[in-house]
């Protein structure tokens, strides 16, 4: 099985980290320094009211779900999100589906997820997707299976 980060040289990383070993161990310092400071009252404070803000939602989920929305307006006609069969609204019970059902392949090529999303938007969203709602592609999997 190989590995996603096949880019990953141990040798070398472990060599590059000797080769910059006091700029890691200063930024280390620098880090501690500042959490033992005072800054982090101001800190804690500052997510406190951004928590209160934004109820329910981290920066991850508010990137996921925009990548999520960019793509299916894509697909979608009219630009507006809605499944292609029954035309349910709810983006939650949205998803992309391969209208060749080739998907398994460019899972593997791209990942999950807003991954996936991601790859899409940079491979200037290529044909053969469409969006469904999670009961008609469960839908659309059973008549294919039979």
């Amino acid at each position: 099985m190989t590995s996603r980060h096949y880019h990953y040289d141990k040798e070398y990383s472990h060599q590059y980290y000797l080769d910059h070993r006091q700029y890691y161990l200063d930024d280390a310092k620098e880090r501690y320094e500042s959490r033992r400071s005072g800054d982090t009252k101001n800190r804690v404070e500052s997510l406190k009211k951004w928590r209160e803000d934004n109820p329910g939602k981290t920066l991850w989920q508010r990137c996921t779900q925009k990548r999520k929305s960019d793509v299916f307006s894509h697909y979608c006609l009219e630009g507006i999100i809605k499944c292609a069969h029954c035309g349910i609204t709810d983006i939650d019970v949205l998803c992309l589906d391969h209208v060749n059902d080739n998907g398994a392949n460019e899972r593997k090529l791209a990942g999950l997820g807003s991954c996936f999303y991601q790859w899409i938007k940079r491979n200037n969203y290529p044909v053969g997707y469409q969006v469904l709602c999670a009961n008609c592609n469960l839908k659309k999997q059973i008549k294919k299976n039979g």
